[in-house]
């Protein structure tokens, strides 16, 4: 029911009852004013025809008698009238006659004797008529009171609905028309209310408010399509990353798994134990106990490598300790482990393959010169080392320098001397009888080897407890001279270039013997081997000299 209905109608019952109410009471209290009002009429009508009656009764004047009673009688407020004498018992009545309890009985008196009783006049009032009268009368106003209250409700009423409920209505349909899925066209509500009271402030603060939600709803609308857009960039980056992002608890497990980190190990990760995943997983596990036992310690990083299938991949981890944001205002925060994984195969190997270019020859594959030297130089120091410890190795270098390869070369073009040099690298490789020799291409058609021997196999134990016997028996040792020996015939075999063309190349060889007693920096060795391989190649007479590092 609209507001204005009712309280027009709440008026209108209460004007109703209160009026009813009234009405009744004025109804009860006027029925007995008039009432008495009649009564005492009808008490003053008699009255006043007592003195004509006490007349009537001392004469015996029944034609007197009766003009008084008939006049009474008469009256619409009496019902009967009677005069009695006393001496003579006459009655003089008119009127319908009754047995009223409610009559008036005047007493008569003689008039020249005040104090004689000649007669009685009885006057009996028309209650009936009385009771109309007062009923007609309290009734009519009543009507009159009950009329009022109603004419005073409804004009209540349509003020009311002129002045309240009429203003509310247009101001509770303009606040209903507003749109809240568009703020931006939300405008001052402007209901034409001009005059200063509480409905014209009700109506300013209510714009007030509006006001402050559209700038409330603009501004919830702006920071949810931020939050939005923040979400869609961050899931486009989380499932779009070519690194693997994953979340882990205390205890290792995956709590969430990107795409990438999923593709990376081959499988679905949410829930699985992450370092069971590695092929050293207790090492996964120390990192991550790290984070949450270690005090300073947010982040570590680790370079490991992980086996899928028959392929070997090379990973960059970085853990980070973080704590979930949406928990922080608990006492018992969760903390967890952020781990970022980068599949540094592809890497890896260009970096092993820029390394091995650096390191090696292009065209031989063996040690480039300035990686041969490094690498004769760690050697030698592993072999210095040893020898304060008593060692039992002897170091070998042997400068090779290829005979007859210039004139192949000149001959045949450069391609079949590139031929010849690989050929005799790699024969040069598989003569070695040390899995650890350093094969160095030292420049052009020259080789430069380091290889270590043991000494037991070279010497016996008298020579070895004789310095001056331990030089001359390494020397002539079998093992070094058949080392080199061997490794001069695998260089001399015949080079096939094609099914039409083979050639041959020599070799000639100086070799340096360091004894496990004496100790020399790399430069001096090679200038020794280089002397006394240009010596060999001199002599003609034979394909390598062997002497000891003095």
């Amino acid at each position: 029911m609209k507001l204005s209905l009712r309280i027009s109608l709440v008026i209108g019952l209460l004007s109703l009852a209160i009026s009813s109410i009234f009405a009744s009471l004025n109804y009860s209290y006027q029925l007995q004013q008039v009432t008495t009002q009649n009564q005492q009429l009808v008490q003053q009508l008699s009255d006043t025809a007592k003195s004509t009656s006490a007349i009537a009764a001392y004469l015996v004047d029944e034609e007197l008698g009766q003009d008084v009673v008939d006049g009474l009688a008469n009256n619409d407020l009496i019902m009967s009238a009677t005069i009695r004498t006393e001496s003579d018992g006459i009655v003089i009545t008119s009127g319908k006659s009754t047995n009223a309890i409610s009559s008036i009985n005047i007493k008569l008196y003689n008039p020249f004797s005040p104090e004689e009783v000649i007669g009685t006049l009885e006057v009996v009032p028309n209650l009936d008529f009385i009771k109309a009268q007062a009923t007609s009368t309290s009734l009519q106003n009543a009507f009159l009171l009950v009329g009022l209250s109603v004419i005073i409700a409804v004009a209540v009423g349509f003020y009311v609905r002129s002045k309240l409920t009429k203003p509310i209505k247009k101001l509770s349909q303009a606040v209903e028309a507003i749109d809240t899925e568009a703020p931006e066209f939300i405008l001052p509500i402007d209901i034409g209310y001009k005059q200063k009271n509480e409905i014209s402030s009700l109506s300013n603060k209510t714009n007030l408010l509006i006001a402050a939600l559209k700038q409330q709803f603009l501004s919830e609308r702006q920071l949810r399509e931020s939050t939005e857009e923040l979400q869609r960039r961050f899931r486009l980056l989380f499932e779009q990353a070519t690194a693997g992002i994953g979340l882990l608890t205390a205890d290792g497990k995956i709590n969430i798994a990107n795409p990438a980190l999923s593709q990376l190990f081959g499988k679905e990760l949410d829930g699985q134990d992450f370092p069971a995943l590695f092929d050293s997983p207790g090492v996964i596990q120390d990192q991550i106990k790290l984070l949450f036992t270690a005090t300073g310690v947010s982040q570590t990083d680790l370079d490991v490598e992980l086996t899928v299938g028959i392929e070997t991949r090379f990973l960059h981890c970085i853990f980070s300790s973080i704590k979930d944001v949406r928990t922080e205002s608990r006492e018992d925060s969760e903390q967890l482990v952020e781990v970022i994984i980068y599949d540094i195969t592809h890497r890896k190997k260009r970096e092993e393959k820029a390394r091995y270019e650096a390191d090696h020859d292009s065209l031989t594959g063996l040690l480039s010169r300035r990686a041969g030297l490094e690498r004769l130089s760690q050697k030698l120091g592993r072999q210095t080392e040893e020898t304060l410890g008593n060692s039992q190795t002897v170091f070998a270098l042997m400068m090779i320098d290829l005979d007859k390869f210039k004139p192949v070369n000149d001959t045949y073009g450069h391609d079949v001397g590139d031929v010849v040099l690989k050929q005799v690298s790699q024969r040069i490789i598989a003569s070695n009888i040390d899995a650890s020799a350093v094969n160095i291409r030292w420049g052009g058609d020259e080789f430069l080897l380091g290889m270590s021997f043991n000494l037991g196999d070279l010497v016996d134990d008298a020579e070895l407890s004789d310095p001056e016997l331990l030089e001359s028996a390494l020397i002539d040792a079998n093992e070094i001279k058949n080392q080199v020996e061997r490794l001069i015939e695998a260089i001399s075999g015949e080079v096939v270039i094609d099914v039409e063309l083979s050639v041959k190349v020599g070799a000639s060889v100086g070799v340096v013997i360091l004894a496990p007693n004496k100790a020399a920096d790399i430069d001096s060795l090679i200038t020794r081997a280089d002397g006394l391989m240009y010596l060999t190649k001199k002599q003609k007479t034979k394909q390598y000299t062997i002497v000891n590092y003095a």
